[in-house]
């Protein structure tokens, strides 16, 4: 009885770290999704409905922000808004390959200069970002209970390429046309 209970926890941890992979690495997704009967698991893990919907639904804000230095370009594309989170939505050019970049040392500030406080911050890393292409990636900032975003705010991070700054300290003026979210919170 043992071996059987010993196989099915250590088929459990197999299968939680492979859905965990999917969703990190589109190599691996990719690889999956070609075995017979995977392709439907890659795509329920793969890609946040909650997202797909809200952008279908019109929710997605464009900021259409860049900043440029030393041959690396980083533009904050858009953001969807809610009482609980923002996120973030991101693109990373280079005229040079990069490997394992991360955007780092997020904080948020008033249009007046003081911190804003209280959030949590989940960033993806990119293993590699091949030359002259265009890797897009999400940045979440979640809130804590009753925090208020403002409608003005700077959004100040690090990109970082393993323990080098590319880009340090760069500043992303962003106004939240709440409006627009207006129907997503009420939707919730």
């Amino acid at each position: 009885m043992n071996f059987w209970k010993t196989s099915i926890v250590g088929a459990c941890i197999f299968f939680l770290i492979l859905i965990t992979s999917i969703r990190v690495s589109p190599a691996l997704a990719n690889y999956v999704s070609s075995l017979p009967g995977m392709e439907r698991i890659v795509e329920l893990v793969r890609f946040n409905k909650g997202i797909l919907s809200a952008v279908e639904n019109d929710y997605m804000q464009e900021i259409g922000v860049t900043t440029e230095f030393n041959g690396v370009k980083l533009t904050v594309d858009a953001i969807i808004v809610d009482n609980m989170q923002t996120l973030v939505f991101y693109t990373i050019e280079s005229e040079r390959d990069l490997e394992n970049v991360i955007i780092s040392e997020v904080e948020l500030f008033k249009y007046n200069g003081n911190r804003i406080s209280s959030y949590g911050v989940s960033a993806q890393a990119h293993e590699k970002i091949t030359k002259e292409d265009k890797i897009s990636g999400k940045l979440t900032l979640v809130y804590q209970e009753k925090m208020i975003i403002p409608e003005t705010f700077i959004l100040k991070l690090d990109l970082e390429e393993e323990d080098r700054k590319l880009l340090d300290e760069v500043e992303f003026p962003i106004t939240v046309d709440f409006k627009k979210f207006d129907a997503l919170k009420k939707e919730k």
